[in-house]
């Protein structure tokens, strides 16, 4: 079963809730659609380059979001996995390659334990 928004799977974690955009309950996946600009793609900002209604730099976004996956991953168990806005509307078909590649790499994993 895929959870979406439409058929959420709130996580709670450090006191606030969050709404993934997909999980899948039986890969123990989460998978996560960034705006380049909100959560500051490395690809196309640089590290110091302020961004997200010039409140952050790129890299206190990218370290925000390190640390909320890691709560996440910890807490629940499931892998997060992240899709940039800008890769998923220049290279859709790689992005679909690599989401099942890590598909495949959840379904080896959790068949070992």
């Amino acid at each position: 079963e895929v959870f979406t928004a439409k058929n959420p799977y709130i996580i709670e974690c450090n006191g606030s809730t969050m709404l993934p955009d997909v999980v899948v309950p039986s890969l123990k996946l989460i998978i996560e659609f960034f705006g380049d600009y909100w959560h500051g793609n490395p690809d196309l900002f640089s590290e110091n380059q302020i961004i997200a209604q010039g409140k952050f730099t790129r890299k206190e976004c990218n370290l925000k979001d390190l640390k909320r996956i890691q709560e996440i991953e910890k807490k629940t168990g499931f892998k997060v996995f992240i899709v940039w806005e800008n890769n998923w509307k220049k290279f859709y078909k790689k992005t679909i390659q690599q989401i099942k590649e890590v598909k495949d790499e959840r379904i080896s994993f959790l068949s070992e334990k």
